[in-house]
């Protein structure tokens, strides 16, 4: 017999169509697995993101009016800076909120700009664990006892107790407090190993902003004299927005004290809506068109917690098969994504209480 050498026509076409067979089952296989890694990448990525975006939302909007333990005494506290109206110097004022754009005359540019129809919040308070006084203050200085790290501010200059010349900061004794810009700070001797020295911080005019009351002498029937116990805490301006990112996609911004250009956070914020209650035991909440005009400086009746929601988003479109339902604001009608969009989307919600507004 002769020996066999080849496969028939009839045999080749067999293994072919089984290995097309095979080859399909694995693709199918393929492409299934990359579908379920790819949703659960994407709901990962939204609920971490989500619950960082929403813990530095609510961190600092429990501490918004802090002013040491002056807090709830919103109308004793004095702001003495140079157009201490205007939109960066308000530090008196501990909550605000916006939609975007920002209003005319709000003497403040964000860059990048905020995205039209989102939410703005704006958050000042005192922050850091702050210098003590140590002396009575004199007409045009505060004399304090603080902790020195060299190098920590800019010009490789030092910080004391978190403060660096140049800083708006308030002190407070529990019956009152003035914000003021600590426009110099001098601090007497060398600092022993503990880092702890005494400094005279200046609150002349000069200055960006300045102060309006070089000489708190002349401050008027309210006693100016802080004795030594008293607190001295840095006070900064925070924004939180809706931004484009680096990326181009929308992201949470963050601005301090008014900063150019803002700190991108966390990428895949794709909107943030914020409704405010004035009730200790919140029932209903108020949209921005809805609060009263004058709302944010009011002392009685002010806003006392705020409700925050977020849309996230992922960042890598085709996550679904089909474009997403989603409802946002919460309570609304659910709306669909453009058929193109195909990404995953989530809320998140949280109900933030503001402590010194709180009974």
């Amino acid at each position: 017999m002769y020996r066999q050498r080849g496969l028939s026509l009839i045999e080749l076409m067999i293994s072919i169509v089984l290995g097309l067979v095979l080859m399909t089952g694995v693709m199918q296989m393929f492409l299934s697995s990359r579908t379920v890694f790819s949703t659960q990448q994407g709901m990962s990525r939204i609920q971490e993101n989500g619950r960082l975006a929403m813990e530095f939302i609510s961190r600092d909007i429990r501490m918004a009016g802090y002013l040491g333990c002056t807090s709830r005494l919103g109308s004793e506290a004095s702001n003495t800076l140079k157009d201490g109206d205007k939109f960066p110097y308000r530090m008196n004022i501990g909550l605000e909120g916006y939609k975007a754009p920002l209003p005319t005359g709000a003497d403040m540019t964000l860059s990048p700009a905020p995205v039209a129809g989102t939410d703005v919040l704006v958050v000042r308070s005192a922050v850091g664990e702050g210098a003590v006084v140590s002396s009575n203050n004199t007409a045009s200085q505060v004399h304090a006892e603080a902790k020195q790290v060299a190098g920590a501010c800019s010009g490789n200059t030092p910080s004391y107790s978190g403060i660096c010349a140049g800083d708006i900061v308030v002190v407070s004794d529990c019956t009152k407090a003035r914000i003021f810009q600590a426009t110099g700070i001098t601090a007497s001797g060398t600092p022993p190993a503990s880092g702890i020295v005494n400094i005279a911080m200046d609150h002349a005019a000069a200055g960006t902003p300045g102060n309006a009351l070089a000489s708190w002498s002349a401050s008027g029937s309210v006693d100016m004299v802080f004795q030594p116990g008293a607190d001295v805490l840095p006070v900064k301006h925070i924004v939180y927005y809706i931004g484009v990112g680096t990326s181009g996609e929308p992201a949470l911004f963050q601005n301090i004290n008014g900063a150019n250009p803002s700190l991108e956070l966390l990428e895949g914020v794709e909107d943030m809506r914020l409704f405010y209650s004035r009730e200790s035991s919140p029932t209903d909440y108020d949209t921005i068109a809805d609060l009263p005009a004058g709302i944010w400086s009011a002392t009685t009746n002010p806003v006392v917690s705020v409700r925050v929601e977020l849309l996230m988003r992922s960042t890598d479109d085709g996550v679904l098969e089909e474009p997403q339902f989603f409802e946002f604001p919460l309570g609304t009608t659910p709306r669909k994504a453009d058929p193109e969009d195909r990404r995953l989307r989530q809320v998140f919600t949280s109900t933030v209480g503001i402590r010194s507004r709180l009974p």
